[in-house]
């Protein structure tokens, strides 16, 4: 029981963290899923995203300068709660500090990001023991613009960039698998902005956003089958066009990124513990957008049915 805890509590955290690029255009989404044997449960997540390299549209990678140093903050807490065997709710809050500094000029700025909600259902139960057969979900989720953007920022380094900018809707399965001490996870959505309309500095635009998608490959092994696991995830996120209509009419480029991740977490009781590292860079394929290296911690309380 403990090494199930333990994976399901992983892949919780896996799941339970937003995917998108340094400059907030992303909207890629992964939901906060109970896997478990459990009622509810409440996550506490702090990470700390340097901006360390920026992709061109040709997909070529160019590492920052010294006197250019640009940090991503976040400290979320995420919930989610079992409404019967197979349908679950969960919401997420972040808080966020960007802080920007250039040899010309330093920024902070510290505020909400974007909250999301979510549904699921799981349309794969696990009634008995399947060499072959995974846990899987359906998930629907919805993220809320509710803080300014790149779209809408005022200082001149955009440090006040703290959200997508675009109400999102993600539909997306998640499949879960555990053989032994061994466990694997697949998790792909797609998601769709509404189209939306700014004014910055006097001057009146729409964004309409195109379709984006991510996926993401975890896999895990605990030694002896017991409370601690050692895991890496892979992370492929991409967004469509945008296509922007006012003074000035453009169609911005599609960006993507691959993510490499590794992560270790410790099981105490009805407590669980991760610490983990996230590469945009480490595999070279990207573009248009910046890209970030990061360190996590988080711990989850896990309630009991």
């Amino acid at each position: 029981m403990a090494f199930r805890t333990l994976v399901f509590f992983t892949l919780f955290i896996l799941s339970a963290k937003g995917y998108a690029a340094a400059c907030c255009g992303g909207g890629s989404s992964l939901p906060t899923l109970i896997t478990g044997d459990y009622k509810g449960q409440v996550v506490l997540n702090a990470s700390n995203a340097a901006v360390t390299h920026d992709s061109s549209e040709a997909g070529s990678l160019r590492k920052r300068g010294a006197n250019n140093k640009e940090v991503i903050e976040t400290l979320s807490l995420s919930g989610a709660y079992l409404l019967s065997p197979y349908w679950q709710v969960g919401a997420t809050l972040p808080l966020r500090m960007n802080s920007h500094v250039t040899p010309n000029r330093e920024e902070r700025t510290v505020g909400i990001g974007d909250p999301k909600i979510q549904v699921a259902y799981e349309f794969l139960p696990e009634y008995g023991y399947s060499w072959w057969k995974p846990k899987g979900f359906f998930f629907l989720e919805q993220s809320f613009a509710l803080s300014n953007s790149t779209y809408d920022a005022l200082k001149p380094l955009r440090s006040d960039s703290l959200g997508n900018g675009l109400y999102t809707t993600a539909l997306g399965a998640s499949f879960i698998k555990t053989i032994q001490s061994f466990d694997v996870l697949f998790m792909s959505e797609v998601h769709q902005g509404v189209k939306r309309d700014f004014e910055l500095s006097g001057s009146q635009f729409s964004v309409l956003p195109r379709l984006g998608f991510s996926t993401l490959l975890g896999a895990g092994f605990s030694p002896f089958m017991g409370n601690l696991r050692i895991g890496a995830t892979l992370l492929y996120s991409r967004e469509g066009e945008r296509v922007i209509r006012g003074t000035i009419n453009n169609i911005s480029s599609p960006l993507y990124f691959a993510e490499l991740g590794i992560n270790i977490s410790y099981l105490y009781q009805n407590w669980s513990f991760q610490a983990g590292y996230r590469d945009q860079t480490y595999l070279s394929v990207a573009s248009n957008t910046p890209l970030t290296k990061s360190l996590g911690l988080s711990a989850i309380k896990f309630f009991d049915l």
